[in-house]
């Protein structure tokens, strides 16, 4: 059993494995001889799609600091920084595959 080998409570890994079946990244299969198993070849899923298929298209977004005024017209201290190092990020995870991360390999930018 995954969770308890990686001990990671049921419910949690339950809801996850959900919502990357929902998501069309994972093939759930009940009965005996169940299981999951990846929906599409791994190299096609982006790291950054599971990442916001988990948390949501507003992973990335929001302030650093976690003040609710900040904008391009209100910047907290750290907004100009934060959103270089948010684009870049999201570029990086963009370019990463799930077959980087289990050959661990660097992912190729382009």
């Amino acid at each position: 059993d995954v969770a308890a080998a990686e001990n990671i409570p049921y419910p949690f890994l339950a809801k996850l494995v959900g919502q990357l079946v929902q998501a069309g990244f994972l093939d759930s299969f009940k009965g005996p001889t169940g299981g999951i198993r990846l929906a599409k070849p791994p190299h096609r899923i982006s790291v950054l799609d599971v990442i916001t298929a988990i948390d949501g298209s507003d992973a990335f977004q929001g302030c650093f600091l976690g003040l609710r005024v900040c904008s391009e017209e209100s910047p907290c201290p750290l907004h100009n920084d934060w959103k270089i190092v948010r684009e870049k990020l999201v570029r990086r995870l963009e370019g990463a595959s799930i077959a980087d991360l289990a050959s661990n390999s660097q992912p190729q930018m382009s």
